[in-house]
């Protein structure tokens, strides 16, 4: 359920910020394409219900860095929005998740999407991967531009920078 929730904020931003360079990208995404999260307590083994829990970042392996920061960047926006919009705090629901991540991170291979331009996927995982595996992940040739063509964010762009994740 969480990265049901990640994608669609994402796709959220994407459609209500207007950033059309990018509706392709996130049209190749699914929910089971994000990086996910556990809640302290699932972790711990809990099932205890709280106001305010932390949530777990786990990184997906497949995703290189650029993608990374890219769909971070993403969830910060939606963060920004729903923390200055008071149409979206009043609508009701939980507030927004307080994500960490922990040093060093936990990690899953997670579930490749398939069709991404080639910076989309980390080149250590790829030569994990046998020929015929990477030939299935279809992927584009191309590297993607992650820039975000918005005068309101040109100060706040993403460093797209492979080993620069910062979350």
């Amino acid at each position: 359920m969480h990265s049901i929730q990640l994608h669609d904020w994402c796709v959220g931003v994407v459609v209500e910020r207007g950033y059309q360079e990018h509706f392709e990208l996130i049209g190749k995404l699914s929910p089971v394409n994000h990086s996910d999260d556990d809640s302290e307590c699932e972790l711990e083994g809990k099932q205890l219900r709280s106001r305010h829990k932390r949530f777990r970042i786990i990184r997906c392996e497949w995703m290189s860095d650029a993608l990374r920061n890219f769909l971070r960047f993403l969830y910060e926006a939606h963060m920004t929005d729903w923390e200055t919009s008071p149409e979206k705090r009043q609508a009701g629901g939980s507030n927004p998740r307080d994500r960490y991540e922990r040093v060093p991170p936990d990690s899953t291979v997670g579930v490749p999407a398939v069709g991404l331009w080639q910076n989309c996927y980390n080149p250590a995982w790829l030569k994990t991967l046998q020929r015929h595996e990477v030939r299935q992940l279809h992927i584009i040739k191309k590297n993607y531009c992650f820039k975000i063509n918005d005068e309101d964010d040109s100060d706040k762009q993403p460093e797209f920078v492979q080993g620069s994740s910062k979350l």
